[in-house]
């Protein structure tokens, strides 16, 4: 059974309401019971697999996004879990697991269908685009600033 907390985001007056759905404790508690450490131990041999790599400065970032809310699975620190959120993880760490390894990992789908939800329809949520987004530009900035202090 899959119990979703709702809660609306609009401006109504001087009210500002959330439009997230969030995964209810008890079943991100049994989530992370039934997958939590299988998904955690592939997201961090792949982790490892593209530190070293040729990955896209963009993948590595969503990656990190990705295993940062997969982490809730295996440490339960947060209560508040947003399904899309999860999902749109599960199906980026699924999806670079099929590429970085060439094989495709049915826990990520298992997980998926104890969320309700079908990782090929998931996008990447709106404010997850900004926040990796947000991420580039300050990674760019980083960089971007190294030959001009040699060049000093």
């Amino acid at each position: 059974m899959v119990t979703v907390l709702s809660l609306t985001a609009k401006k109504t007056g001087d009210k500002m309401i959330n439009n997230n759905n969030y995964i209810a404790p008890q079943q991100l508690n049994a989530l992370s019971k039934t997958y939590g450490s299988v998904i955690n131990q592939v997201v961090d041999k792949l982790i490892f697999k593209i530190s070293g790599g040729m990955t896209s400065k963009r993948n590595h970032a969503e990656l990190r996004e990705a295993k940062t809310l997969l982490r809730q699975l295996r440490y339960m620190d947060s209560g508040a879990a947003r399904i899309d959120e999860m999902a749109w993880a599960l199906k980026t760490v699924k999806e670079a697991c099929a590429r970085e390894f060439n094989i495709h990992m049915e826990v990520f789908d298992k997980a998926a269908a104890m969320l309700d939800v079908d990782l090929s329809t998931q996008h990447i949520p709106m404010d997850m685009q900004r926040k990796i987004n947000n991420e580039m530009q300050m990674f760019g900035s980083l960089f971007a600033a190294a030959p001009m202090a040699q060049a000093v």
